[in-house]
């Protein structure tokens, strides 16, 4: 039963494979190529460091998506957002 049901698991994951594979193929090449990067990195840094460093990107990604997201729906407007619109307005 076990390898029955491990075959059908197997089965279902190939074609489902197939399917992005051939509806999209530039997600395939953008894993592959991330995958190679990936293995390319760890060969120059250890695991340990590349953990971190995946970690620590997460960590900004998300801070500045809740942000933003922040912003959206409070309406609130950086300082820096004025300073760009001032400074575009200027005629020099």
């Amino acid at each position: 039963m076990r390898k029955l049901r491990r075959l059908i698991y197997l089965s279902l994951l190939g074609t489902l494979a197939t399917l992005v594979a051939l509806l999209l193929p530039e997600y395939i090449l953008l894993a592959m190529f991330g995958t190679l990067a990936l293995l390319f990195l760890s060969q120059q840094l250890n695991f340990y460091k590349i953990v971190m460093l995946l970690k620590r990107f997460i960590q900004n990604t998300r801070k500045l998506y809740f942000e933003n997201r922040l912003r959206l729906r409070t309406g609130f407007r950086d300082y820096r957002d004025t300073e760009l619109e001032n400074s575009s307005r200027k005629c020099r």
